[in-house]
């Protein structure tokens, strides 16, 4: 009974330890992202097994015919789910290594094939007791090839280092510790569930991994301009490439290219705090302006890109129009001493005009000088 409780409250801990990083990892705007997806999947599996666990562990043992289906069903589902996990991680280890989405794609149907296997033998084991299976008493208890079922998950792991270990010139170096790092407390914890059995370490184990991973690569990713809190430049590129692929499927989106204008004169005569300031107050304005799920990028000193889910070049246009509103609201307020001005280039992407990010982006900035010109009353 005591080592129940210590097994179910580790697990508890991991649980709650998850969800946080489920919380702080979650982003819309990342749905897009292959690597972040394999990820989010890495924790949301992990946080369904360690439920299941709790559930088995709970049903263990309890007399009456329900707790002895109960116990059956969760250990049946706990057996199912597990190569998943290592499943996953083998498919974000390559895809962070090659970033290829056919060749991840040719990967996921040979790990689903071996996981269908697993699952049938798991299945058949409530019959025939090869991987595990459940006493008259309801005692769970090891199969007499349960450790050909661990094997199979440990190799799947262990693929995963050597996949690191013989392509380490393909990944940045902090990017490689962290993936190999991520091996350490999964098979600790995994290897110690094995020799002791009784207490769940393999949860502790996982939850720590992906926490590694979290900290040193995902966390990374989200690539925020500190000043402003606007996306960088990096992260603006790489998520116009993933909108152009997905562009592919028959999807548009939009941009604008956002200037603030007298920016230069702001800093001299108030000071680069309050320049900084007003840089702040510009991207207010750009939240304000568009939708919660639309991008914003910090891509100059005093420019800005925003990615908008839009097709329609009229809707694209109000939306220009309402930032200068906006921004004119703000002017009029008096509540900083300075104004916010903007200029603006706007256009909807399309494959057969721009053959790669770089010429629309290119495009914008020319359409926002047109427009700073026609500010200025200088032809364009």
């Amino acid at each position: 009974m005591a080592a129940t409780l210590q097994s179910v409250d580790l697990s508890i801990v991991s649980l709650l330890i998850l969800l946080f990083i489920y919380l702080s990892a979650f982003n819309r705007l990342e749905k897009i992202f292959v690597q972040y997806n394999l990820f989010i999947g890495l924790i949301f599996i992990n946080m369904i097994l360690i439920v299941v666990d709790i559930l088995a562990w709970v049903f263990n043992g309890l007399p009456g015919q329900a707790n002895l289906l109960n116990n059956m069903k969760s250990n049946l589902l706990l057996y199912v789910l597990v190569p998943i996990a290592p499943s996953l991680w083998v498919l974000y280890v390559d895809y962070q290594i090659f970033r290829d989405e056919k060749r991840l794609n040719t990967y996921m149907n040979i790990l689903l094939t071996l996981w269908a296997v697993s699952a049938l033998i798991s299945c058949v084991s409530l019959k025939t007791g090869w991987f595990f299976g459940i006493t008259d008493n309801n005692i769970y208890y090891r199969g007499r090839y349960f450790y050909l079922y661990a094997a199979y998950c440990l190799c799947l792991l262990a693929y995963s280092f050597f996949l690191i270990m013989l392509n380490r010139n393909r990944i940045e170096r902090k990017y490689y510790f962290a993936l190999q790092a991520y091996l350490i407390p999964q098979l600790t914890g995994t290897i110690l569930q094995l020799m002791f059995y009784g207490v769940s370490y393999n949860w502790v184990g996982m939850m720590l991994s992906l926490l590694l991973i979290y900290s040193n690569i995902q966390n990374s990713v989200l690539n925020t301009d500190s000043l402003t809190g606007a996306y960088n430049r990096n992260y603006l590129e790489a998520y116009i490439r993933a909108k152009l692929r997905k562009g592919v499927k028959g999807s548009s989106f939009s941009a604008l290219f956002v200037d603030l204008d007298d920016l230069k004169r702001i800093n001299d005569e108030y000071g680069h705090r309050i320049g900084d300031e007003a840089l702040r107050d510009a991207v207010g304005i750009l939240k304000k302006s568009v939708q919660k799920e639309d991008f914003i990028a910090r891509v100059g000193g005093d420019e800005f890109i925003v990615v908008l889910d839009i097709s329609d070049s009229l809707r694209l246009k109000k939306t220009a129009e309402k930032i200068k509103e906006n921004a004119s609201a703000f002017n009029q307020s008096g509540l900083k001493p300075y104004h916010l001005n903007f200029s603006i280039g706007c256009d909807v992407y399309s494959s057969e005009k721009y053959p790669d990010p770089e010429t629309f982006i290119a495009d914008l900035d020319r359409l926002m000088y047109c427009d700073k010109r026609k500010a200025h009353g200088i032809p364009s």
